[in-house]
This record gives structure tokens, sequence and C-alpha cells, in this order.
């Protein structure tokens, strides 16, 4: 507070940029220069999620912006996306009954009232936490089960370092 203080003192800014934070829902109004990016993402995104495995994949080295790209890009324009067709869009679908052996992410979103979006940031620590393969394996086959529903209520966006990728 001492240094904003002596900052609005001097009349000088706020520093727009949150150092080794990522940008996130708070800091969109300062994040910019990625709007390309953003709407590749999100394009991406649209496509994905009309097709009939419902997942993204954000990859890059770490440091290099997935995370704030994700936050403060993405998922924003993805809200509003979505609020402006909830306002136009009635409910009327039927959901198909499929079981799966792993499935309790999807039986969880049939009783969501609209779509359910999960972001996983930082996948690969999925691998790095918890290193039993068969914990892996379910919590995998349980995303791939999901995402693959012909119900379309799950979507995954996972963040994930290119350095390890060799471990998925």
């Amino acid at each position: 507070k001492i240094v904003t203080s002596k900052m609005a003192t001097l009349g000088l800014q706020a520093n727009p940029y949150p150092g080794l934070e990522p940008f996130d829902h708070r800091t969109t109004h300062r994040f910019f220069g990625r709007e390309a990016v953003t709407q590749d993402l999100f394009t991406l995104f649209q496509k994905f999620y009309q097709s009939d495995t419902r997942f993204l994949a954000i990859l890059g080295a770490s440091g290099s912006g997935k995370s704030s790209v994700l936050q403060a890009g993405l998922l924003p324009v993805a809200e509003e996306e979505e609020d402006q067709e909830e306002e136009e869009k009635e409910e009327s679908e039927v959901r198909d009954q499929q079981t799966y052996r792993y499935d309790g992410l999807r039986r969880i979103a049939d009783t969501l009232t609209r779509p359910l979006l999960l972001v996983i940031d930082q996948f690969e620590e999925l691998y790095i936490q918890c290193p039993n393969p068969k914990e892996q394996a379910i919590l995998i086959a349980n995303l791939t089960a999901a995402v693959q529903d012909s119900g379309r209520q799950v979507a995954v966006i996972v963040v994930l370092r290119t350095d390890c990728l060799g471990e998925t």
C-alpha cells in the first residue's frame, strides 16, 4: 500500500503485470497482446466442443503464459459466449443412457442443469503428485468417458508443460 500511495503521489499508474503470477479473471482488463492466440484457442475450443470428444490441451514451455492465456483470455471469452447462447437457448435435450466403467464425472454432470467445463491447469501434477499408475489411469479414463459422452454435458481443457509430455 505504501508503494501504491507513493506511485499515486508521483502520478504513476500501477504496474499492469502481475510478475511471476499468471493473469486471471481479475486481471483480464490488463491482459492484452494475446488476442489472436485467445481467438485461435476459442475457435479450437468451439470446434472440439461440437465434435465427439470435447477435449482441448494447451501445451507450452514452463513460463510461456499458458495459464494466463487460459484464465485471462480463453475462459472470459468462453463465458461471454455462453452467456449470449444461454439467453437464446431453450432446454430440450434428451440424454443417452450409456454406461462406462469409470463414469463418475459424467454421472455428476448428468445432474447439472447446464454443461460442465472442467479446467485442469498444471495437468503434469497428475504424474508428479500421484505416482500410482493405476490411479492416473482411472482419472484419465474418467475424463475420457465424460468428454466422449453423447450427452455433451462435459468439456475438458488441460494445461500441460511440454517438458512433461513424456510422462503422459
